[in-house]
């Protein structure tokens, strides 16, 4: 297209551009201006010249500009992504939603924070609108299963699968959203071995287990001050701790303080992420 507008003005300036220009008119002795057939043929056929030579003239500029552009202003270079942070800890909460978790929330709401949490079938249908806060606060909803029994769980890879879908349904039809996200109950060792791992790696599921127990689950009320001091001794010398809690009384009262100690060792407090490298007992990637 841009040859051929060059082509053609090209053409059109060789035909008429240089063609003789004929006189205009003719003057005579009465100093009256007379113009005769031919000399106004002559005349008519000098301005469509003159205006084809223009044409042509235009269409040459036209394309000229087009094989050559004006140069472009440089594109402004991508702001550099942030350099992730030297410590991280993930908040991890399982069992939920309950009664409690709305005080987590808030807590976390507080302070701007966001964390993780598995929860289980059943508690999202009994806590619906608690579910639904913890997704329009901005944490990551994960699942934990229905019933969190062993022997019903870990019966077969196909009894696994069905606790962990079965949670996802509940979880969309409750929430909008589906999770990539799993914790298995009671952690993934030695319950998850190899068939179980692919069972759920084949659907797309990513297993996180823990690297940091508050032990807020050993007793019916663990006290505060113990979960606090577990969760600070063992975050000790990690640049990434996966912090395990669960929605419970003692856990809400520890919760101000575990958050304090965190920022006050120069932990950077993230959700978990679909993408997140998953951190389990077998080191398990996928």
């Amino acid at each position: 297209m841009k040859w051929s507008a060059l082509y053609v003005g090209l053409v059109l300036v060789l035909l008429f551009s240089f063609a003789p220009t004929p006189i205009a008119n003719a003057i005579d002795t009465s100093g009256v201006t007379t113009i005769g057939e031919d000399e106004a043929l002559k005349i008519y056929k000098a301005e469509v010249r003159k205006t084809l030579a223009q044409a042509a003239l235009t269409a040459i500029q036209e394309a000229e500009e087009q094989l050559n552009p004006p140069p472009q202003p440089e594109p402004k270079p991508e702001p550099k992504p942030e350099p992730e942070p030297k410590k991280v800890a993930y908040l991890t909460f399982d069992d939920g939603p309950n009664s409690y978790t709305a005080q987590i929330l808030d807590e976390l709401k507080k302070e701007n924070v966001q964390a993780t949490f598995f929860l289980l079938g059943p508690q999202i249908e009994r806590y619906e609108e608690t579910a639904k806060r913890i997704v329009a606060d901005g944490h990551s909803p994960g699942l934990h299963g229905m019933t969190h029994v062993a022997k019903k769980v870990y019966a077969s890879t196909r009894s696994l699968l069905d606790e962990v879908e079965d949670c996802n349904t509940i979880l969309e039809r409750v929430t909008g959203v589906r999770s990539k996200l799993f914790r298995a109950p009671y952690g993934s060792k030695p319950w998850m071995p190899d068939d179980y791992r692919d069972a759920t790696a084949g659907a797309g599921y990513r297993l996180w287990d823990w690297n940091v127990d508050s032990y807020d689950s050993r007793a019916a009320e663990v006290p505060a001050e113990q979960i606090v001091a577990q969760v600070k001794q063992q975050v000790q010398g990690k640049e990434r701790a996966v912090i395990l809690l669960h929605d419970k009384k003692t856990t809400v009262e520890a919760l101000p303080q575990i958050l304090a100690d965190l920022k006050a060792q120069g932990f950077v407090l993230k959700r978990v992420e679909s993408d997140t490298k998953p951190l389990n007992f077998w080191n398990d990637e996928r």
